[in-house]
């Protein structure tokens, strides 16, 4: 291997720390868990595809509504028991696992009993008895990833990324199979709701053989003190969260059409791909590895640092895309009904750049056991964007929902920036200019995509190519810069190396 290419991949390989066993489990694990997201959401996307030309956009408008109820009560109630078993020292302890397995357990029975009393309520909100049978379903979901054996967690912490893609990726694959199966013979909503249960279950069974666990019922004190302790710094963290990117669906459900929601809630899910595929990684890869160096603060914003950069340049050219050519973007994968939400889709994709860039800046709170400082981001985004939204959507329909969340979002990764430097020195100043930096190469990039959109012939499927050539060729050309850079550095490091042993005479 090339010299350059060698430093390039080693550089990347040690990103995060300079130990070298875990340099191998991050790169490693990273490969594996790049591998089964890619091919989960790849599938999710041409499954999506397929179901828009078999189900009405009303299905999928009724499904947001669903999901979101979901959601809501999980959230609401979230305990951080993922995070408290990859956070805590002493969490492959038996006695720790059987601690957080009931808690987790226990929990989602509660749920789903609270869901369950529920349905009606929120059936006669939205006028629609059907929401009754269908949320107490889908609801059953939440007890099967309840259930699951926590020791896949332990699998996550330990970068054992084998065991986790098989047991939550197989599991995505095979729901997502299932789904397509089910629309087939069903189509309409229903097949949506028995594609997630068999999502759910499909991964509680996977869980317990590839991480098998028999939980035992013990009381063990300092276990579940340690669990609930975190709790409570989590407590609230996860609704917020939710509000902030699923509280659209609640208000646009009342206040538009199932069938606009269908159309915006199909957009969102476009949008939503990059940003699962890279914040899987960055949350199942990102937060052990920090986790490692937690209590050097340099290398800590270093990691934050680089990565941040590497997405602002990445994402920005991507959404400059998205914002010339998303009408045919949506016409092409979903049909020419889903075009009218073009705007919304280019204005969410500019807001999820941001949340992808803001998963580092909340990691570094998790691994510190800070996470009441994310809970205060994820208020003051929760209060901007609901007090934005319904003057919004009544201003601006769809548009208005989505530029809701984009001025919350923004808002919220300043202050990000502002509670991290007072944690850690966070050098703030320099990563605005860093970020300024790729929006400005972006601005360039949107004007390039425009004129050329206009020179070619007047065709949404035609421009579209050219666009997307021209992204391909920019990603090319940044890749090469990454390349010559690491090369220079890795040259520069054997010539400093030499003169320091001719000095040094050996």
């Amino acid at each position: 291997m090339p010299d350059g290419i060698k430093g390039f991949f080693l550089n990347l390989k040690g990103l995060f720390t300079s130990d070298k066993t875990l340099k191998s489990r991050v790169f490693q694990g990273g490969a594996y868990l790049f591998f089964g997201t890619t091919v989960e959401q790849g599938l999710r996307f041409f499954r999506n595809i397929i179901l828009a030309r078999l189900l009405a956009p009303e299905a999928f408008g009724v499904m947001a509504v669903v999901l979101a109820v979901n959601n809501m009560v999980e959230t609401f109630t979230d305990i951080g028991i993922r995070h408290a078993i990859v956070q805590n020292p002493r969490s492959e302890e038996e006695s720790y696992l059987d601690a957080a397995w009931w808690l987790s357990f226990i929990r989602s029975l509660v749920l789903y009993m609270i869901v369950f009393a529920l349905a009606p309520s929120i059936a006669r909100f939205y006028g629609n008895p059907e929401f009754i049978p269908l949320i107490r379903t889908a609801t059953l979901c939440l007890v099967f990833a309840g259930a699951m054996s926590t020791r896949a967690y332990i699998a996550l912490k330990n970068l054992d990324m084998r065991r986790w893609v098989t047991v939550w990726n197989g599991g995505g694959a095979v729901g997502v199979l299932l789904t397509l199966l089910f629309s087939f013979f069903m189509k309409n909503v229903w097949a949506l709701v028995f594609g997630l249960i068999a999502e759910s279950f499909i991964r509680l069974l996977l869980s317990f053989v590839f991480t098998p666990h028999t939980p035992r019922w013990r009381y063990d004190p300092s276990s579940f003190r340690e669990l609930i302790t975190f709790s409570k710094g989590m407590f609230g963290l996860g609704f917020f969260s939710f509000i902030f990117s699923q509280s659209d669906i609640f208000f646009v459900g009342r206040l538009c059409t199932a069938y606009e929601l269908g159309i915006y809630s199909m957009a969102i899910s476009l949008s939503n791909l990059p940003v699962m595929m890279l914040t899987q990684f960055l949350d199942k890869v990102g937060m052990p590895a920090l986790s490692a160096i937690q209590d050097d603060k340099d290398r800590l914003n270093h990691a934050m640092m680089k990565i941040t950069y590497f997405l602002a340049l990445a994402g920005f050219p991507l959404v400059a895309f998205i914002w010339v050519h998303g009408g045919a973007i949506l016409s092409v994968v979903y049909g020419n009904a889903y075009a009218a939400a073009a705007m919304p889709f280019a204005i969410i994709s500019l807001s999820m750049l941001l949340r992808m860039m803001s998963v580092p800046m909340a990691q570094v709170y998790f691994v510190t056991g800070r996470p009441g400082l994310h809970r205060n981001f994820t208020v003051l985004r929760a209060v901007i964007i609901l007090s934005l939204f319904y003057p919004f959507i009544r201003w601006m329909g769809l548009t208005g929902a989505a530029l809701s969340g984009l001025v919350a979002m923004g808002a919220g990764y300043g202050f990000q920036m502002f509670q991290l430097h007072k944690l850690t020195g966070y050098d703030w100043k320099r990563m605005v200019r860093m970020i300024g930096q790729s929006f400005g190469l972006a601005i360039v990039f949107w004007i390039i995509q425009v004129v050329v959109s206009n020179i070619v012939p007047s065709n949404n499927i035609i421009n579209m190519i050219f666009g997307l050539f021209i992204c391909f060729a920019y990603y090319i050309a940044f890749g090469i810069v990454l390349y010559l850079k690491e090369y220079k550095h890795e040259k520069l490091n054997n010539l400093q190396g030499k003169l320091i042993n001719m000095i040094s005479g050996r």
